[in-house]
């Protein structure tokens, strides 16, 4: 059954807009229905109603009681004098899943300007939704190649193909250094394509890129395609206490964000906490982990246990 209307799924802008709408249902619906409706083999039956497949907004940033405001004004606007007088053969800390107080120090042991360059205002690619009018080149093979061909142009983020000349000119707009002699984060790389753009141009130009754990389920998980990703793109891949042997870059550290430890005894409680995991209703990345509905048989586990 395919939902009349479903067909218009939207052009992400980067990847932050991609991420929400491959787990969402709207943008599903639209893809299978492309897909029945353009392998005959299987009949469709058409059925009014629409799907909604626009992004998801991004989330409201996270405003510090009023207590804490004057101070974190107070580093905010330190942060962004301090960032034009930041050397460029410096180390760079951009969303290093550290404290405040921590990720200040550890400018102070590199000897550099101490500043938080998560409040530091970036330069916003300037970009808007556009109707794709490149396809890609050569000649399909089967009718599975002639489709991704027609898919790829409608799904691949604007920032990563007609947008991407804005995004370099952001990225030599940005306050971060040209030329730093280290690069570490734990989150940036994800979903910040201006960050992803830059560090990837500092790279090029001989700059070390150092990646933080950010996740609980790495280092013992059988497949794990972001953590892949990390430890194929960093110089060094900061753990929170494993090593593979069969990969030098990965280094025990312990968890970086300094967490402190709840005041419970908890061998005298008498119940127990029972905590689990969410996770989107349809496929999402490749890990080894519940996926779309496997989640039913996941939930169900614990509770047989």
């Amino acid at each position: 059954i395919v939902l009349d209307g479903s067909q218009s799924v939207v052009v992400p802008m980067d990847i932050a807009g991609f991420i929400p709408l491959y787990s969402s249902e709207g943008w599903n619906h639209g893809v299978y229905a492309a897909i029945l409706e353009h392998f005959p083999q299987v009949e469709c039956r058409h059925r009014r109603g629409e799907t909604s497949a626009t992004s998801m907004p991004p989330p409201a940033p996270l405003r510090p009681s009023w207590k804490r405001e004057p101070r974190v004004a107070a580093l905010a606007a330190w942060s962004q004098a301090a960032a034009r007088q930041v050397c460029e053969d410096g180390v760079v800390l951009v969303a290093p899943y550290m404290s405040w107080p921590d990720e200040l120090a550890v400018h102070l042991r590199f000897r550099q300007v101490p500043l938080i360059w998560g409040l530091v205002p970036q330069a916003t690619p300037i970009g808007e939704s556009r109707t794709r009018e490149w396809s890609l080149s050569g000649h399909p093979t089967d009718l599975f190649d002639q489709f991704l061909r027609e898919m790829i142009p409608v799904h691949i983020p604007v920032a990563y193909s007609d947008g991407y000349p804005e995004l370099m000119a952001a990225v030599d707009e940005s306050l971060w250094p040209k030329k730093p002699k280290l690069i570490f984060t734990s989150n940036a790389h994800i979903r910040n394509d201006l960050f992803k753009a830059w560090a990837a141009q500092c790279v090029e130009g001989g700059s070390q890129l150092v990646v933080g754990q950010h996740g609980g389920n790495f280092g013992y998980q059988k497949f794990c395609s972001n953590e892949d990703h990390d430890r194929a793109i960093s110089d060094a891949y900061l753990t929170w206490g494993w090593t593979d042997p069969n990969d030098a870059r990965a280094k025990p550290v312990g968890q970086l964000f300094g967490l402190k430890p709840l005041t419970l005894a908890h061998n005298s409680q008498e119940r127990a906490v029972l905590v689990t995991e969410t996770f989107p209703r349809q496929a999402y990345r490749g890990i080894s982990a519940p996926i779309a509905g496997q989640w039913l048989d996941y939930l169900d586990d614990p509770f047989k246990f």
